[in-house]
């Protein structure tokens, strides 16, 4: 589909819903839980919003929600930061945390360095408007 609709962008939410964790799973399980995610090609036109980490650890006012981040790690590793956009999950997410907390965790994400943290935080959301602007015109 994606190939035949060149224009075409497809953005899957809350990191595709992988089940909820009160522990972080191992690489294995983390691969398991997003395989439906992992199924679809590394190419310019899919996306994957970060967002609702409450929903994903168990309790989900867990803030940080390290519990998840193994689901953030895999999903970097298969389709890089380029492929990655932070959403807020507005308003669901403030009855679990503020408003900040939605993307101040990527901040304690040990493994996402500035340049990532600037592109998933809406460097690639600028791109995308961006590209369809010039499309349209």
């Amino acid at each position: 589909m994606l190939e035949r609709q060149p224009e075409m962008r497809l953005l899957v939410s809350h990191l595709g819903l992988p089940p909820a964790v009160s522990t972080a799973p191992d690489e294995a399980a983390a691969r398991q839980a997003l395989k439906d995610v992992l199924a679809w090609p590394t190419s310019r036109a899919f996306h994957v919003k970060l967002s609702g980490f409450y929903a994903l650890t168990q309790p989900g006012y867990d803030y940080p929600h390290r519990a998840a981040w193994p689901y953030v790690e895999t999903l970097l590793t298969a389709f890089g930061s380029t492929r990655l956009l932070w959403g807020s999950d507005f308003s669901p997410s403030l009855e679990w945390l503020s408003f900040p907390q939605t993307f101040g965790l990527f901040q304690a994400m040990p493994f996402l360095n500035d340049a990532d943290r600037e592109r998933i935080e809406g460097g690639n959301l600028l791109t995308l408007l961006t590209e369809m602007k010039r499309s349209e015109a």
